[in-house]
């Protein structure tokens, strides 16, 4: 079976195999163990399906941890027919399991959340890069073993596109998912002009859901979808009751992409700065900003501007029934698994190494001929892609 195939190339890659955590189109994603780092994820998929302008992505977006929202990745081993990804693990699952449950959330809770999604997409756009598959299974959150603190992380950097002017549009393949995918990919045909605006609408959508636990049409069913594409028409809800989040969602589901919000300027709404939207942030956030001003202020070098700041805060207790998760109880049943001594210290520095070392892809010498001639390739095509692309 393959799944045993790919727990051996784990296992070879000096991996232990916890668990399977999921499986896509091009390969399967494990929680594994690693001897030095504790407990991460790794993906296993054939050499030739791996996409090397992914690894690129993830290495480009966390470096020197420039973006907090963004899943981490590690290292990346190629053995000539398999490769594995080793990347951040998050363990609290993605946003589906929230928005799945149909539970109506405090605003403060939304608006955090939502907060944290556009400043990881603001800090990519910022770097010319387009997701175009942003969507609740590849937004997942992680609580750091012995914090309080719960942080989004964008995922699946497998369609990400570059937009190398921030004033032009670049063509694109029309791909992503289609519920969440915008009127200038869904109303053309296999290429469309785009640019970052792809991302805002589709975070657009996830804010809908999480305030009416359906989409702004009538159903999924792709003929639904391209109706109310045409229609140009978006419907308020009757549950919406708050105007200020109403008009934030108009600007972010605007059918013309020009006329779009971008994801700076969708941090500056009113939802998120209004004099309202700051007495409603939750006691709880206030104490999780203060317990980190307190730590930075004793030298705790892993604080970010972000922990600091109430309105980027959410505590793990506003979820923690939702998502029916114990990282720390994971964490231990683990170790004890695997008989390896655990104690509340050593896995907060295994969870958040200080200084997690990324490492270039390691490629054996029989792999490596096959390797440099696919990139190679690659870069041959993207160049001359880009050059005929541009507005």
């Amino acid at each position: 079976m393959q799944i045993d195939q790919d727990k051996q190339v784990l296992e070879e890659n000096h991996l232990k195999v916890i668990r399977l955590l999921g499986k896509g189109g091009f390969g399967r994603v494990f929680q594994v163990y690693k001897e030095g780092s504790g407990v991460i994820a790794a993906k296993v998929m054939k050499e030739e399906d791996f996409e090397y302008g992914e690894w690129q992505t993830g290495i480009k977006l966390t470096k020197n941890v420039q973006n907090p929202f963004v899943l981490k990745y590690f290292n990346a081993n190629m053995n000539g027919e398999y490769v594995v990804i080793q990347m951040e693990y998050a363990n609290l699952g993605s946003l589906d399991i929230i928005i799945k449950q149909k539970q109506g959330l405090p605003m403060p809770v939304i608006r955090a959340i939502m907060k944290q999604i556009f400043e990881g997409l603001r800090l990519m756009h910022e770097k010319g890069l387009i997701h175009t598959d942003i969507k609740e299974q590849n937004i997942l959150l992680h609580k750091p073993i012995g914090s309080n603190h719960v942080q989004i992380k964008i995922a699946d950097f497998g369609l990400v596109k570059s937009q190398k002017n921030a004033d032009q549009s670049t063509l694109v393949s029309v791909a992503g998912t289609i519920p969440y995918m915008p009127p200038e990919l869904l109303m053309s045909g296999s290429k469309a002009k785009a640019d970052v605006k792809v991302d805002v609408w589709s975070a657009g959508i996830i804010l809908h859901r999480f305030l009416t636990h359906s989409f702004p049409f009538e159903s999924v069913a792709p003929q639904d979808v391209m109706l109310f594409m045409f229609n140009k028409t978006l419907t308020r809800p009757k549950s919406v009751k708050d105007d200020i989040c109403w008009d934030l969602i108009t600007k972010l589901l605007t059918f013309d992409r020009k006329d779009r919000i971008s994801s700076s300027d969708a941090l500056k709404h009113p939802f998120f700065t209004g004099e309202q939207t700051i007495k409603e942030i939750s006691p709880l956030s206030i104490e999780l900003a203060q317990t980190a001003e307190q730590a930075k202020q004793r030298g705790d070098k892993s604080i970010t501007v972000y922990d600091t700041e109430s309105s980027f805060s959410l505590h793990i207790d506003e979820i923690k029934d939702i998502v029916n998760r114990n990282p720390e109880a994971e964490m231990a049943d683990i170790y004890a698994k695997f008989n390896l001594p655990y104690s509340q210290s050593n896995t907060i520095s295994i969870q958040q190494p200080k200084e997690q070392t990324v490492t270039p892809i390691q490629i054996t010498n029989q792999a490596y001929t096959k390797v440099s001639e696919k990139v190679m390739v690659r870069n041959l095509k993207s160049s001359s892609s880009n050059q005929a692309n541009n507005n």
